[in-house]
């Protein structure tokens, strides 16, 4: 929707004038922490339905559940589900006791690369054949 030359009344407003973003942010705030518990819910689903599809095909001869490959993609499924799980409920908490829950993580600190060195580098000495 666009509104195009709305007024609205004093008495109708949230907040001050000039603050919608911030509300609507507290908002978004609000919803992140029930939008990842269904998030966890789906994974949770696909891990199960993924472990029964495992147990049913068959390739040369056996469950493709038995095959390691297999196997490290279901552990690496269920790792990714408690991951998920538990950084939900750390949310929830946090939100439960009145602290930040929702500020992005630190990014990671890099040099700028005008502080990198520019000079080639040489080759290790252990990796130069030395004829004899």
């Amino acid at each position: 929707m666009v509104f195009d030359d709305v007024r609205v009344p004093v008495s109708n407003m949230l907040g001050e004038r000039g603050d919608g973003f911030k509300i609507a942010m507290r908002t978004l705030d609000k919803t992140r922490i029930p939008v990842a518990a269904g998030a966890v819910g789906v994974l949770r689903r696909a891990l199960d339905e993924s472990r029964k599809y495992a147990g049913e095909r068959e390739a040369f001869g056996r469950p493709i559940g038995q095959f390691q490959a297999i196997q490290f993609k279901l552990a690496n499924m269920k790792i990714a589900l408690e991951t998920a799980r538990w950084q939900t409920w750390y949310a929830a908490w946090l939100a439960d006791n009145g602290r930040p829950h929702a500020k992005p993580p630190p990014s990671p600190r890099r040099t700028p690369p005008t502080a990198r060195s520019t000079r080639p580098r040489r080759p290790s000495t252990s990796s130069v054949a030395t004829a004899t």
